[in-house]
């Protein structure tokens, strides 16, 4: 079963949002303005560690790159994500694929 992310309008999230381990965890992936090093760090970890076990990890990173968002999404903070060169990018940007194999 493939979900698509395309919101039914252009201010919904992203359909594969729900499925995402980082709900309500926006502090983990935005660093507040003069964020210490030793503190940026530790969020960061924690942060990259929640995306990689995430089941929308894919879409996530690849809705970041196509937006050009800013923070960590679907693993990559916009660092690595400037640095990228878009052809890169792994799978289609608007499904989820499911585990779900049944129609």
């Amino acid at each position: 079963m493939k979900i698509s992310t395309k919101p039914k309008d252009q201010w919904a999230a992203p359909l594969w949002a729900k499925f995402a381990l980082c709900r309500g965890r926006s502090e983990l992936f935005f660093g507040p303005e003069g964020e210490g090093t030793n503190a940026r760090v530790a969020r960061e970890h924690e942060a990259f560690s929640l995306c990689a076990a995430c089941p929308a990890q894919l879409a996530c990173r690849n809705y970041a790159r196509a937006h050009h968002e800013r923070g960590i999404w679907g693993g990559e903070d916009d660092r690595t994500r400037r640095r990228r060169p878009q052809r890169q990018s792994v799978g289609s940007p608007s499904t989820l694929t499911s585990t779900d194999s049944g129609s």
